[in-house]
């Protein structure tokens, strides 16, 4: 935790924005996994349309907020 960048109580781990490049599944299991084992909160802002984030953080989680915009397409 002492290696991440830190804002005021608030450490974070964040990736490129390249969409070329996705995380491994075994890296996110990992990352997921210790982070949990030291910190009461991990929030994850997964892509709209990164199905592996999903599928590998979902059964590790005890609350999903869905944020969508306020519009019918």
């Amino acid at each position: 935790m002492e290696a991440l960048p830190r804002t005021r109580d608030l450490s974070f781990l964040s990736c490129t924005r390249d969409q070329s490049s996705g995380v491994a599944a075994e890296t996110l299991d990992a990352v997921v996994f210790a982070m949990r084992r030291v910190v009461d909160l991990v929030v994850i802002d997964a892509p709209r349309a990164e199905a592996t984030v999903l599928s590998h953080v979902l059964p590790a989680t005890d609350l999903l907020l869905l944020v969508a915009p306020a519009e019918v397409r």
